[in-house]
């Protein structure tokens, strides 16, 4: 389903604005959801997120968006950090894997303390921004949104906030406002699962190229050797980064959206499949030897915004037992 275009389709409905409380994950993820509900929906946005940890990066988080909804004019709704209840709800999956289980308690808990709280206070409709991230699977959390929805008696609008440059347009709002932008999602488990896939950042690889030019002049055979492991490295962090962006679009495909499906039809992917059983065939396609996609698609429709343009080739797209997979093993980098 395009929750995208559902969203549109109940904004059509509207005769004048709505009430809305806003469950937001952070501050730039919040900006371009709130520019671009803003002229439908009366918003209050509320910081719910328990996962977020140590407390101090809460706190940093928390005070950013704070300082952005002041910024914009717009109304907050306060709540207690509730650290402990996190922990217990997703007990015995703290070694899951990052977008598994322990991720989809994490959603149903922030979103069902929306709902409630929606519902007690008489807002029209209660949302969230999660769908804004390139990372985050829009079909779970909206369909975890409409069950929270069903169990308070409360409306719940469905979105892909991520849709028509949305990504893109929070990191834009986020350097206008200078927003503090954290690098890992907010559990202490993300953290560690970030630290263990990022290896060296660019700017450390600069630098170690940079000190080892200047050690080239007496020692040649070891500079040799760490610049081609730096470059090395330099592949592994731009691979990493491709893998991850493509999971999103390979979730997109398995539940044939048609923005994504155009994606594949436009830049002639699977050209050769036509008619009423193209989301069947992109299917079966992702089940078998898979999709290969090139790095200037996934970047020219924004499910790759961070790569090094001496980079080029191609990530592979699969299914394993329904879980999306992407191979990025075709990338080179100059």
């Amino acid at each position: 389903m395009n929750y995208n275009e559902e969203m549109k389709k109940i904004i059509k409905t509207f005769d004048g604005k709505k009430t809305i409380l806003l469950h937001s994950c952070c501050g730039p993820c919040s900006s371009s959801v709130i520019e671009r509900l803003k002229p439908n929906f009366d918003i209050t946005v509320i910081y719910y997120n328990p996962n977020i940890e140590p407390k101090e990066e809460y706190e940093k988080r928390k005070s950013e968006q704070i300082r952005l909804l002041k910024e914009l004019d717009i109304k907050y709704m306060d709540c207690d950090y509730d650290n402990e209840t996190y922990h217990e709800k997703i007990k015995g999956t703290e070694e899951e894997k990052e977008g598994g289980a322990r991720c989809t308690l994490c959603f149903v808990l922030r979103l069902s303390k929306t709902a409630k709280l929606a519902k007690e206070n008489c807002f029209d409709y209660f949302g969230t921004t999660l769908t804004v991230s390139p990372h985050k699977n829009s079909e779970l959390i909206n369909k975890i949104g409409f069950k929270e929805a069903e169990k308070e008696g409360i409306n719940f609008l469905p979105a892909d906030f991520k849709k028509e440059e949305g990504y893109k347009r929070s990191i834009e709002l986020s350097k206008k406002f200078n927003l503090y932008r954290q690098d890992y999602c907010g559990c202490l488990y993300s953290k560690e699962a970030r630290m263990n896939q990022k290896g060296f950042t660019l700017v450390e690889v600069i630098s170690v190229i940079t000190v080892l030019a200047i050690i080239m002049i007496v020692v040649v055979p070891a500079v040799t050797k760490q610049l081609t492991s730096s470059k090395d490295a330099l592949t592994k962090l731009n691979i990493k980064n491709a893998e991850e962006s493509a999971l999103m679009f390979i979730t997109d495909l398995n539940t044939c959206d048609s923005e994504a499906l155009n994606i594949l039809k436009t830049e002639n992917v699977l050209a050769e499949i036509t008619g009423e059983s193209y989301c069947l065939s992109t299917r079966n396609a992702l089940n078998g030897d898979g999709i290969e996609v090139s790095l200037d698609i996934l970047k020219k429709y924004n499910y790759l915004t961070d790569y090094d343009e001496k980079c080029s080739g191609t990530v592979t797209l699969k299914l394993n037992n329904a879980n999306p997979k992407a191979d990025g093993s075709n990338i080179e980098c100059r």
